[in-house]
């Protein structure tokens, strides 16, 4: 064997890594974006699926009583950011419902529920 034959035996040349590293460097660069689109798109379908989950509580809530649950505000921030940055809970929050809150869906008013409910809080 001469000395050409044994040198072609042992690894690739520059030439052939340059042109794999250039191929998955295309790759890469294609799938990321796809990735990342893909990535918000679930976590956009997963907050709307628990928003939907928290419209049909509601809605039970309501169909039941009569009234919605007031909500309180425990200290968030003016604006939510829209790009997927966790907003930590407030220290305040307490576990416990501030109270009911009876809505007129005809006149759009609303007032303090009068009674207790039980189970809720």
């Amino acid at each position: 064997m001469t000395t050409q034959e044994r040198r072609r035996e042992h690894g690739f040349t520059l030439i052939e890594l340059m042109i794999v590293v250039a191929i998955i460097g295309i790759l890469a660069a294609i799938a990321i974006p796809n990735f990342l689109s893909y990535q918000l798109k679930s976590k956009t379908i997963e907050a709307k699926t628990n928003l939907a989950g928290i419209k049909t509580a509601e809605l039970t809530f309501s169909a039941d009583r009569s009234c919605y649950l007031s909500v309180q505000n425990n200290g968030w921030p003016g604006i939510v950011p829209v790009n997927g940055a966790q907003i930590p809970w407030p220290v305040a929050a307490t576990a416990s419902m501030p109270g009911a809150l009876c809505v007129n869906p005809v006149t759009g008013g609303a007032a303090p529920a009068v009674g207790t409910f039980g189970d809720v809080g």
